[in-house]
């Protein structure tokens, strides 16, 4: 009787090739860590194994990385994570602008081929990782290098523009905070502790920056890092979509009918501020590949599959919402299986798998959180056929109903102060981060490590100043802006609160 394996098992240990430089086209070399699986006595496996690839601009060293390398590698595979261009070990001249690298989708593609060549490798590469991480996946793919065999994207955007950094029209804040992490270790500040001090100590109160605007190039602490101040600038100023914002490595979907037509896995979290950009990925690729193409939405926040609770904000969506590490790897771990090595597909192979909220019984957790509850349910296609679409009209006593205005100059205003703003709380976000005081276990402001040990410092002792998830939509202190007393936005003279009550089992609040 012949045993069908279902998923690759941990039968080795691992060694790792640290900072292997990998040529690129036009010579630059990136430093790449390579995890290979290797027998009880150290010797390499006599098989040929596929690779895993993961691109990141936040340290190939990170502690991320922990629990992932080893889970991989001792079932078969090669881990691969490299530095960007210009990133901590790559070399590059220096030049770094975010998420706006016209030279990704070539580094991504030359990474692919020459993994390919090497004699320990089958040949088939797939890509994964988060957020910056899976931009590059989907850069690289665009190219169509001929060895990539599949791809798991989480949480990215595929139109900075509308996902990003200008969603809704105005300028994401959320990516002001997060080009200053970005900043610690570009090559532009390298070793001057005086310029990293100007990044850190902007850090350590990134809140009254935003209340400092409206700012101009020169005014901002990333002056010091020129090329991701201009970044910052390009995201503030284009409000009109122009050919900046065009271009492949800002806005991928212009260029969808180039992608490489591999298996891919597109996972999100509703409270991730790229939860439609994932969305209109996948339908892009189910409508134009013959491979097939998965989405998973699931109760998260930013990257929130590897998290281990499930409170988000003040509401908690109970345990079945949360994967960790203990689902989160098995999940990738089947899929890799089935498309690198020919094994049976995943359990749950559904094309779309969904965390349906809701179904809590509205008490407090004994975290004082809402208990929101939800299930995780299968469908077989995004946007759901079943689906039923409804129209509601707004009204200027403040109703919304399916019935048209017979007033064609009926209206509803509000004056806005900027000097007393409606607040962020919570929602679909990407997350402001500051360091945190030392009073609260943070570092000294004079402690400024050396190059490349500031961005470790300061993402160790981060906290965020908005926070993504589901919270009570009040004023509080913590919030950036307000004043006394602190309302309901709902109560504010410069929210509009329309409503709808049809049932007592049907209540629709839409606040604008």
């Amino acid at each position: 009787m012949t045993t069908v394996r279902l998923v690759s098992q941990p039968l080795y240990g691992f060694d790792v090739e640290r900072d292997v430089m990998v040529p690129m086209r036009d010579g630059v070399r990136l430093a790449t860590d390579i995890y290979r699986p290797v027998h009880g006595d150290g010797s390499q496996v006599e098989e040929k194994i596929p690779a895993l690839l993961v691109r990141t601009s936040y340290d190939k060293t990170a502690p991320e990385w922990d629990d992932v390398f080893p889970y991989y590698a001792r079932r078969g595979y090669a881990f691969v994570i490299q530095d960007l261009r210009s990133r901590f070990r790559s070399e590059g001249a220096g030049t770094y602008f975010h998420t706006c690298n016209p030279w990704e989708g070539d580094d991504g593609y030359d990474t692919v081929e020459w993994l390919a060549e090497q004699d320990w490798c089958t040949g088939k590469i797939a890509t994964l990782g988060s957020s910056h991480r899976a931009i590059v996946q989907t850069q690289l793919a665009l190219k169509k290098p001929p060895h990539l065999a599949a791809m798991w994207v989480e949480a990215g955007p595929t139109n900075i523009y509308r996902h990003e950094a200008r969603e809704g029209g105005a300028m994401s804040f959320q990516m002001f905070g997060a080009l200053h992490l970005h900043a610690l270790d570009s090559r532009e500040i390298g070793d001057d502790q005086a310029k990293a001090k100007i990044i850190l100590d902007a850090m350590r109160d990134m809140g009254s920056w935003l209340r400092r605007f409206p700012l101009k190039p020169g005014e901002t602490a990333l002056k010091v890092a020129p090329n991701l101040e201009q970044t910052a600038f390009d995201y503030y100023y284009r409000g009109e979509y122009d050919d900046w914002w065009n271009q492949e490595c800002c806005n991928q979907e212009p260029y969808f009918d180039n992608h490489a037509d591999v298996p891919m896995t597109i996972a999100c979290g509703f409270y991730d501020n790229f939860v439609g950009a994932s969305a209109n990925y996948y339908m892009a690729m189910k409508e134009r590949n013959k491979s097939p193409v998965r989405l998973i939405l699931g109760a998260w926040c930013h990257g929130g599959m590897r998290a281990t609770g499930s409170a988000h904000g003040d509401v908690d969506t109970g345990q079945e919402s949360v994967w960790g590490n203990e689902i989160y790897n098995p999940e990738r771990l089947a899929f890799f299986d089935h498309h690198l090595k020919g094994m049976p597909a995943p359990a749950n192979d559904s094309p779309v798998r969904l965390y349906v909220m809701g179904t809590g019984d509205g008490n407090k957790t004994e975290q004082g959180n809402l208990s929101h509850g939800g299930y995780w349910r299968n469908e077989a296609e995004w946007p759901i056929a079943r689906t039923q679409f409804q129209t509601l009209y707004m009204h200027d006593d403040g109703s919304l109903n399916s019935f048209a205005s017979s007033d064609d100059y009926s209206r509803l205003t509000f004056t806005f102060d900027p000097d007393n703003p409606v607040p962020t709380i919570g929602g679909q976000l990407v997350g402001m981060f500051e360091i945190i005081p030392p009073e609260e276990g943070g570092p000294e402001p004079d402690d400024v490590p050396r190059y490349l040990d500031q961005w470790t410092q300061a993402r160790n002792n981060l906290r965020e100043v908005i926070s993504a998830g589901g919270f009570h939509q009040k004023e509080t202190v913590q919030c950036i802006g307000v004043k006394e007393p602190y309302q309901l936005l709902k109560d504010r003279d410069d929210v509009l609160t329309l409503e709808r009550v049809r049932f007592k089992s049907e209540h629709v609040v839409a606040v604008f």
